[in-house]
């Protein structure tokens, strides 16, 4: 397990208590985790469920526990109507 640090947990916590969808990303590509992600009936990693859904804090908790480092917030109606620009 990577040590991460618990002001980014309890950030990501936060942000998803406000209602915001967040998925885990790898810190250095911005891409998401996929070795954390749900699969499909491929067992392809997807983070489209976090479309229309937000994580359960266990799940979110367990992403940190496994070594995601950081997150990205996902838009749209799942996080209140959220619009991110990303530059």
């Amino acid at each position: 397990m990577i040590s991460t640090t618990p002001d980014i947990l309890m950030n990501a916590l936060a942000i998803r208590g406000a209602g915001v969808s967040i998925v885990p990303i790898d810190h250095q590509t911005k891409r998401p985790l996929n070795r954390l992600l749900p699969r499909d009936d491929n067992r392809k990693p997807v983070w489209k469920p976090f479309q229309t859904t937000i994580a359960e804090e266990a799940t979110v908790r367990g992403w940190f526990n496994d070594g995601a480092q950081s997150f990205a917030v996902v838009g749209g109606a799942v996080s209140g109507g959220l619009l991110v620009l990303d530059f």
